[in-house]
């Protein structure tokens, strides 16, 4: 009888194990069924701005004991390195120490761009002899096409005329952000 009981146990010890495998494959099986579905009437969209600022030697103009006549210039590019978004970003001259707590008209900047893409929706950023602000001043506007470089000089520059300026100190620094 022990036997008997013995291979009944068994059985029975078999079926549950062949019923847990079935659907153990049953599962696996749904589970990669559902999976493959779903990814094939998924559409998957990708917008972001992969943009890149890259300065041509400094990004900060530093100078003591300016002098009438001074000129220095920063010199920088932005890229975009998205496939298939345009991006819309501005210029921020941040101002760290200004030569004067007074807007000076002698003491002015202007920005020239050249950008490598001949698409009409670019669009640069371009100012001629704007005085320097005393505190820092946004330039708005840009916006870049995929696989795009704009390159950008900023010109400072004292002017001539100007003999109050003697042995002073100017601290300026140029950054690039997105524009929303």
């Amino acid at each position: 009888m022990k036997k008997n009981n013995s291979r009944k146990l068994d059985l029975y010890v078999y079926l549950v194990v062949l019923i847990c495998v079935f659907i153990m494959f049953m599962g696996t099986f749904l589970s990669y069924y559902v999976k493959t579905n779903k990814e094939k009437n998924k559409n998957i969209i990708h917008n972001s701005v992969l943009m890149a600022l890259t300065f041509n030697g400094k990004e900060q103009v530093n100078i003591n004991n300016i002098k009438p006549g001074w000129n220095d210039k920063l010199e920088f590019s932005v890229t975009n390195y998205s496939s298939d978004t345009i991006g819309k970003y501005k210029i921020v001259l941040e101002i760290i120490t200004p030569l004067s707590n007074m807007v000076d008209e002698f003491f002015v900047y202007s920005v020239e761009s050249t950008c490598d893409n001949k698409d009409t929706t670019n669009s640069l950023i371009n100012s001629s002899d704007t005085v320097i602000p005393v505190v820092s001043k946004e330039l708005n506007g840009g916006v870049i096409t995929p696989n795009t470089t704009h390159n950008y000089v900023i010109n400072f520059k004292l002017n001539k005329n100007n003999k109050k300026y003697n042995n002073t100190l100017f601290s300026a620094r140029v950054r690039v952000e997105e524009d929303k």
